[in-house]
């Protein structure tokens, strides 16, 4: 600061060197990241507001009470929305050190708002984790095994919040010191960045693997399971986001480009926490879908519709051929007194089938399908006893 000359336009000194001669270093222009982050902003805010405001009202619509994992996804979203708007508010700062200019480093109002998006990424990080331990502690929670695993991983998830006030005692402003002027001792908490990322890769990990056995073990066609499974392995995309800012963030440690690194760091914070809100929404949306959309009337009129037209196609290209004809297959008559008594064994493996749909409490429940089953087995059971008895 002392090598400026006095009045020297600050919006035209950079305050890193430029990474090669005669490189012309962008000051005034806009960031490389400017429009990709409101975009990526925009789209993860409306997606959380739409997938929330569906939960929400399939819950209520069930004259259902709001359960401990719905409060923690909309604490979620809600900080992933502060989070969100204070990462749009730094955008002129998403550049690389050489680019940014000297006048933007040292303004007041940027110095805040990155303050605040340093204060609010660790508390929604934790809560998007949360939310989906809570999910899965709704669902899975009477194996007792998987609930207190559950709760130690939502211990260990806690420490990415103790670390938060380190982070605000550090690069907080001392007395008499302006937001504008730099603060050696923030560059302390870079570390602290680092063992945040390790915390949160465990935690995604965690969140991915568990659901996948006790789910694969269930008594159900291939396809149910996996279509179950596709429901919650949406979150590997966290794991994703994780992996990318981790090593952005052992780029800060190494005071490696930390201006870019940094804003990469928060933006990712703001797609992890989104996409950990919008997969806890995902077997409300199911329930919803099976509920409100596909049984409505406009798409079981569309849905016979397209099947009159398909039918009345196929019938139309018979008639036509020249060589369809028509083979009639010989009924086969029932005998009224072959008795094919099921065993016990069936009908209580039926009985104790795992759970396949989930309900609007956000907990599993038992298949339509197995339930019409078990019931039809228990109907021809009574009446193949009756015409026993009257062969007696």
């Amino acid at each position: 600061m002392d090598k400026i000359p006095p009045g020297a336009d600050l919006t035209l000194i950079p305050i890193a060197p430029p990474p090669y001669p005669g490189y012309v270093p962008n000051l005034n222009g806009k960031g490389e990241l400017e429009d990709m982050s409101i975009a990526v902003c925009a789209t993860i805010v409306a997606l959380q507001l739409i997938l929330l405001t569906i939960r929400l009202f399939t819950k209520l619509k069930a004259k259902s009470r709001l359960a401990c994992d719905d409060w923690c996804a909309v604490i979620a979203a809600l900080l992933s929305f502060g989070l969100a708007i204070t990462v749009v508010g730094q955008r002129s700062r998403a550049k690389h050190m050489w680019d940014i200019s000297l006048a933007s480093a040292i303004d007041p109002t940027l110095a805040k708002i990155g303050y605040s998006s340093m204060i609010l990424s660790g508390p929604a990080l934790f809560m998007g984790k949360v939310t989906m331990l809570a999910l899965y502690l709704t669902i899975f929670g009477h194996i007792r095994k998987v609930k207190w695993s559950i709760y130690a991983v939502m211990f260990f998830a806690l420490t990415t919040v103790v670390m938060t006030p380190l982070d605000a005692v550090k690069c907080g402003r001392k007395k008499g010191q302006g937001w504008g002027e730099q603060n050696p001792a923030c560059e302390e908490t870079y570390v602290y960045g680092v063992v945040q990322g390790v915390v949160n890769l465990v935690v995604d990990l965690y969140i991915l693997i568990l659901p996948i056995p006790i789910i694969m073990n269930l008594n159900l066609p291939l396809k149910k399971r996996l279509g179950v499974l596709v429901i919650f392995l949406t979150g590997s995309i966290a794991i994703v986001a994780d992996i990318i800012a981790m090593k952005f963030r052992v780029d800060l440690v190494k005071a490696k480009d930390p201006a870019w690194a940094g804003f990469l760091i928060l933006l990712l914070s703001v797609v992890e926490t989104g996409i950990s809100v919008m997969c806890s929404c995902m077997p409300t949306l199911a329930s919803f879908g099976r509920r409100h959309l596909f049984q409505s009337e406009y798409f079981i009129a569309i849905r016979s519709f397209l099947s009159s037209s398909r039918s009345r196609a196929s019938s139309n290209t018979s008639s036509f051929s020249p060589f369809s004809y028509r083979t009639s297959r010989p009924k086969k008559r029932l005998d009224p007194y072959s008795i094919n008594m099921p065993t016990n064994n069936s009908v209580s493996q039926l009985h104790s089938n795992a759970y396949v749909e989930l309900n609007d409490h956000g907990s599993l429940a038992p298949s339509r399908d197995i339930q019409r089953t078990t019931e039809v087995e228990q109907i021809s059971i009574h009446n193949s006893e009756k015409s026993a008895g009257r062969i007696v």
